[in-house]
């Protein structure tokens, strides 16, 4: 998932959008329970990562340029050696093409849990996770609604009818026939585990030959499109280009979030206000350990990267009022 040049894990991480000043619900795993917890509503616009360049620190500097996603932490970090520093002492060698020994290039990745951490704050809302069709475990997920025994064999004759047609497409696909849950617990349940569409079979569907589908993005009725076409090929098509616009959606509207949250600074006492605001801060940095030592001790922000979009310059630095090679974004991690 990590991304060296441009936005993919940013496009993985950062696709949705949630209320800013309600905090953000996250579950977690549930075995037919349904408990949550609130992320705290200073982390809410800390948790939209940006993709960049990452500041070394003093003990880092032997290292080449590292690249980092950062959020309301360090959601994860690439770090490339110059190979004689760290090789020569290991003795790490290959033979190259020319039959010359030469030292091998290493790199160090911190990729984990903390992803999955910033997945799960980034995409939260009220009801539970919402994850982009790309990523998610179980794209759609079916569920057949039977009121009467009678009409049982024939609404899991249409299920199993799309949920082929769906598998063989690549669609990932649940269904959920579980009879001893009603279809409205089995909506909350899917919805709090974060699954893109919801499909919905019963008689009638069966008697017009068509399906129901939910998007978890869009809540109630705006999300909901009856009358959808139960063949397989139309069927098939629909899904695919709902899913697409799912993750198309949720990917604008965290951006737009995401830069709503940045503030612009020229100054020190701009990056103060922004921060104190609980705002990203933005501006030309061209600052001595010394003065990011100040930032930190005085508002308790740190350097988070230099982003790989970098304004148009020429810039100025907001600390020292001399020439910045490039912006940087200050921001609190928790």
């Amino acid at each position: 998932m990590m991304a060296l040049k441009g936005k993919s894990t940013a496009a993985a991480l950062c696709h949705s959008t949630s209320h800013p000043d309600t905090g953000l619900w996250y579950p977690f795993p549930r075995h037919r329970c349904s408990a949550k917890v609130r992320a705290p509503k200073h982390m809410c616009h800390s948790t939209y990562p940006s993709v960049g360049f990452k500041h070394p620190t003093p003990g880092q500097r032997m290292a080449a340029r590292s690249k980092c996603i950062e959020a309301a932490s360090e959601a994860a970090v690439f770090h490339t050696t110059p190979r004689p520093i760290h090789m020569q002492a290991f003795g790490t060698q290959f033979l190259d093409s020319d039959g010359q020994q030469k030292h091998v290039h290493q790199s160090s990745w911190g990729v984990s849990t903390r992803l999955v951490g910033g997945l799960i704050m980034t995409h939260g809302d009220d009801k539970g996770l919402r994850l982009p069709p790309h990523i998610a475990p179980i794209q759609v997920v079916m569920i057949p609604i039977v009121k009467k025994e009678a009409d049982r064999t024939a609404v899991m004759e249409s299920i199993t009818q799309l949920e082929s047609a769906a598998r063989s497409a690549g669609i990932r696909v649940k269904v959920d026939a579980d009879e001893r849950q009603t279809p409205g617990w089995k909506y909350n349940h899917w919805e709090m585990r974060g699954v893109p569409l919801r499909v919905e079979v019963g008689p009638r569907d069966v008697e017009s030959k068509t399906c129901v589908v939910a998007r978890r993005d869009k809540p109630g009725k705006e999300g909901k499109q009856m009358g959808v076409s139960a063949e397989p090929s139309a069927f098939v098509a629909h899904i695919n280009n709902m899913l697409e616009e799912v993750q198309a959606g949720l990917l604008n509207d965290a951006t737009a979030f995401r830069e709503a949250h940045i503030v612009d600074v020229a100054s020190y006492e701009d990056l103060k206000q922004a921060i104190s605001a609980g705002k990203w801060a933005r501006g030309g940095w061209s600052g001595s350990d010394a003065d990011e030592k100040r930032v930190k001790e005085e508002t308790q922000a740190t350097l988070r990267c230099f982003p790989f979009d970098q304004p148009a310059g020429p810039h100025t630095c907001f600390m020292t009022g001399q020439p910045a090679p490039e912006v940087a974004i200050f921001a609190k991690s928790y």
